[in-house]
């Protein structure tokens, strides 16, 4: 029984949606899918680091991060290794009293625990895993003593991400991350 870790925004739910949504609703700013992540929105100069806060704010600090999509396939897959793995969920995520994570999740039929690092670094919430998963290459070198295999999940907004450490690896579906965990752990 492997022990697997997964980042909550970008691995089991996309916040793309609604981040394209608001920046229009709140600055009648078009942002595209690949444009919904801060370094990417600072770079271009599409929003400036208040509103982008902001929009954050909106879209993982309040309920409105209820209607976020599942990512294709994720609750179906988790429910599956959740029969053979320890399965937990790790958000950097803050405001842990709004515990949205933890209803989208019962809302969707999964039971899991979910750990908040409140922004600090995850190496000391992933020591011991077999596998950790996140949309976010810079939280991912953060961890390369911690966890035993680190997985890159495709996004949009990552697609340019040069992955320059060989214990990463980029996976770009949950269907190639099922067949990876299966080939690799069980």
């Amino acid at each position: 029984m492997a022990n697997i870790g997964l980042d909550f925004d970008g691995v089991i739910v996309d916040s793309v949606r609604l981040k394209i949504k608001y920046a229009q609703e709140l600055y009648g700013i078009s942002l595209s899918p690949a444009d919904c992540k801060k370094d990417v929105v600072l770079s271009k100069r599409l929003m400036t680091k208040e509103e982008y806060d902001t929009l954050n704010s909106l879209v993982y600090g309040t309920r409105v991060g209820l209607h976020l999509d599942a990512i294709y396939d994720s609750v179906d897959y988790i429910k599956i290794l959740k029969e053979k793995h320890n399965v937990r969920i790790i958000t950097s995520r803050l405001n842990r009293e709004l515990n949205t994570p933890e209803i989208w999740l019962e809302e969707h039929g999964i039971s899991v625990p979910v750990i908040y690092t409140n922004q600090r670094p995850k190496n000391e919430f992933c020591s011991g895993l077999d596998l950790f998963v996140d949309d976010d290459y810079p939280k991912l070198e953060e961890l390369v003593n911690s966890a035993e295999h680190l997985v890159l999940f495709s996004r949009p907004y990552n697609q340019d991400v040069e992955i320059k450490n060989s214990r990463i690896q980029r996976i770009d579906s949950w269907a190639f991350l099922y067949k990876f965990i299966k080939e690799t752990l069980e």
